[in-house]
């Protein structure tokens, strides 16, 4: 390039600029690369995969966390957790080898892969998708997951972002099941829920969210935590490590934590 016509000074400007673009350009590719193939923050403790062929779509089973549940409340110090799941077998699931075979064990009908390789990019869910905002790309209340790359219908791997499994309608499969939940402060029971019957009805994209059911015990033992006030958020299953993460927040005036109980299956141990 000739440079005989460009001050010295615009021109390190320029190429300041210029280097700077192409690391954040590299950056924001790394970033992708990570999250896309190496991020194990959601991995479930990082737990041996289970084959495609042998997942489960819904949890059944015993689930047990391993008691190392605790977070820091400031003022207040440290509360501990443990909790445990009994689900019941589930009857006419078969494996999940295919859209159409997830979307039929959730009750949903049938269902459709929707992206196109090699950038692919949907997402069941609308929200920021890295820089951006979208709309989901499933019907709304529809039954939707990220395909797995196995599926026998999935087609085309993806260089970057998720082909989903879009299905004809919402999930109808809602599991029955046994939950004990406790929190205890200073070796005293903050919250202290035993044997209580609770139904996870499915929101599609393996996500449950949690109702009391009989004497509503779930509600009655919420009411009587003290002395901070104690709240729960979706379950979600990770079929590939069968194991389900449960949220649940402790608030004292201002001060709010959430803990996130990962209840792994101790019949596959």
């Amino acid at each position: 390039m000739d440079n005989s016509n460009c001050p010295k000074k615009s021109c390190n400007v320029a190429t300041f600029f210029l280097v700077l673009f192409l690391l954040l350009f590299l950056a924001c590719l790394g970033y992708l690369i990570y999250i896309k193939y190496f991020d194990t923050s959601n991995c479930s403790e990082c737990q041996p995969c289970i084959p495609i062929d042998k997942q489960k779509n819904s949890p059944e089973g015993s689930y047990k966390d391993d008691g190392s549940t605790s977070f820091d409340v400031p003022v207040l110090g440290v509360y501990q957790g443990s909790a445990t799941i009994e689900f019941p077998e589930t009857e006419g699931m078969v494996p999940v080898t295919s859209c159409a075979t997830y979307c039929t064990n959730v009750g949903a009908g049938s269902g459709t892969i929707k992206g196109t390789a090699p950038l692919c990019g949907k997402h069941c869910d609308a929200g920021d998708r890295y820089f951006f905002n979208s709309d989901a790309d499933c019907t709304t209340g529809n039954a939707c997951v990220v395909a797995d790359e196995d599926y026998t219908d999935y087609g085309k791997k993806c260089w970057t972002g998720d082909k989903i499994c879009c299905c004809d309608g919402p999930a109808t499969n809602n599991n029955q099941a046994t939950l004990n939940l406790s929190i205890k402060h200073a070796n005293k029971n903050v919250l202290n829920l035993q044997n209580c019957p609770v139904t996870f009805i499915s929101k599609g994209n393996n996500k449950y969210s949690i109702t009391g059911s009989e004497n509503d015990c779930l509600e009655n033992a919420l009411k009587k935590a003290t002395p901070v006030n104690v709240t729960y958020d979706d379950l979600t299953y990770y079929p590939e490590r069968d194991t389900v993460t449960l949220p649940v927040t402790a608030k004292y005036g201002l001060i709010s934590k959430t803990l996130t109980f990962t209840i792994l299956n101790v019949d596959n141990k």
